[in-house]
């Protein structure tokens, strides 16, 4: 076999460290190398096995054991190796060497106690270890390969993409095991393998880095830092939260700004094509929020005056008691914006478990406005195109120096809920989903609003036919 191997990765194969540890950002590289690795060792070790763990079993399929088995595949090596699902497990068949896959997280640090190979281990890889629940599962799980390591050759390696934030344990243990001698760290990025992507994944890493350099550096050059633990660090208050004036601005609407503000919303409405209210219901102490988003003819979208209500300032209200406060709030953006009269499709995607709320709007609502159940991806999935919109300019959000109560009819002179949201959620620290301590019902509502129009294929011919009046959305400075 001749293999090439990424220039970052080759010191490992002196077995001069019996510790390492590998931190890169996406595209680096890093799970090609593992299967490499592991590969190489299952036919250069007679009799000595190999370990492949992650936090959660059942992950390992799709991953680990799949890139193994696609690796086997290229290089024609199917005859030396059987390939078994229950568990997972690969064998040499002409070396005796296994290779194991097992899962280290979850409840019960202990797991792997139990665990006993067939020969010495040669190899323990932990891959995508920022997926640990913590630094104690996994030392745990040292303790117990510890005890059935080949002496000789055998090392742990050790492989994860940075969380953003700087506190999250991994980063720390990175920081802490750089600078111990008996520790090899390996820094890689995508440019130790430029010349193995393709050029779809060129472009849009390069693409990411002019519109949106710090998740780019983020997620491709694998650096952190202490304030990008936010959700959506592209959000800048000078760029998208602007004055009822700026938005006219920005739409070209300069002329007799002395004119009525009725007026002005009517004129703005006149640019709107379409509203998209995201909505979120409560389930106990959450709010009830409708963010209406105006698509304009553009394809930009715009926030008009929210409904935020909180039970735990107003106390708690099913979706029948607070239909009357709804009715009013969408009569007014009516009035306002002429959106009915102007015959604007108007749509609510409401938040798919809030089915009580979703009946309510379907029973009592102007059979012109479609009421849809916003059927969830993952929330990284969600969050991703929120993400690229605001990194393209695409959303604004008004700012009316606070907001309306509709159900006490009082205004409520605090910063837009939805900025708020926005500026303050945060990553769990597996970076799955949203910090639990952070309210996230205005987020999600403005989630299924945005979603609704920029994941949906079907949008895309609406954009096109408005695209006459497209402006450049990119800051490139």
């Amino acid at each position: 076999m001749k293999l090439e191997v990424a220039k970052p990765f080759a010191p490992i194969l002196n077995f001069s460290k019996r510790f390492v540890l590998i931190k890169g950002g996406r595209a680096s590289g890093k799970s090609t190398f593992s299967a490499q690795m592991s590969v190489i060792l299952s036919m250069s070790f007679p009799e000595r096995d190999i370990v492949v763990t992650r936090d959660s079993y059942s992950d390992l399929q799709n991953s680990a054991f799949a890139e193994f088995q696609k690796f086997i595949g290229d290089n024609g090596l199917e005859h030396e190796f059987e390939f078994r699902t229950a568990p997972l497990h690969i064998k040499n068949i002409r070396t005796n060497s296994h290779i194991y896959f097992l899962g280290i997280g979850g409840s019960d640090i202990h797991r792997t106690h139990s665990f006993k190979p067939h020969h010495k281990l040669i190899a323990i890889v932990f891959e995508e270890l920022q997926q640990t629940r913590d630094q104690e599962s996994l030392e745990q799980a040292h303790a117990t390969f510890r005890r059935h390591l080949d002496t000789d050759k055998g090392m742990f390696i050790h492989l994860f993409n940075p969380p953003s934030q700087n506190s999250h344990w991994v980063n720390i243990y990175w920081n802490v095991r750089s600078r111990d001698n008996d520790w090899l760290c390996i820094y890689s990025d995508y440019t130790d393998i430029i010349r193995y992507l393709n050029d779809v994944d060129l472009k849009e890493i390069i693409k990411m880095k002019v519109y949106d350099p710090i998740r780019y550096e983020w997620m491709y050059l694998g650096k952190t830092g202490g304030g990008f633990g936010s959700i959506y660090p592209q959000f800048k208050r000078d760029r998208h939260f602007l004055s009822y004036k700026s938005i006219l601005e920005k739409f070209g609407m300069t002329e007799n700004l002395n004119i009525t503000e009725d007026t002005k919303a009517m004129r703005f409405g006149q640019r709107i094509q379409a509203l998209i209210i995201g909505g979120d219901g409560a389930v106990t102490h959450d709010a009830t929020v409708f963010v209406p988003m105006a698509l304009m003819a553009n394809g930009q979208m715009v926030c008009l005056e929210p409904f935020y209500y909180d039970p735990q300032k107003s106390g708690q209200k099913g979706s029948m008691e607070l239909l009357p406060s709804i009715t009013r709030w969408l009569s007014f953006l009516d009035k306002r914006y002429q959106l009915i009269s102007q015959q604007k499709p108007i749509i609510f995607s409401i938040d798919s478990a809030s089915t009580e709320l979703i009946r309510v709007l379907r029973y009592s609502l102007d059979p012109s406005i479609e009421i849809y159940e916003y059927g969830k991806q993952t929330i990284l999935d969600m969050v991703g195109v929120v993400q690229d919109a605001l990194a393209r300019n695409m959303i604004y959000i008004m700012d009316f120096n606070g907001y309306k109560n509709w159900t006490t009819n009082d205004f409520v002179s605090e910063t837009h809920p939805l900025v708020v949201a926005i500026e303050n959620l945060i990553w769990n620290e597996k970076q799955t989903g949203y910090d639990a301590s952070v309210p996230n019902d205005a987020s999600d509502a403005f989630t299924y609003a945005v979603n609704q129009v920029f994941r949906n294929p079907h949008a895309l011919r609406i954009l096109q036919l408005y695209n006459e009046n497209r402006q450049t959305f990119y800051d490139v400075l």
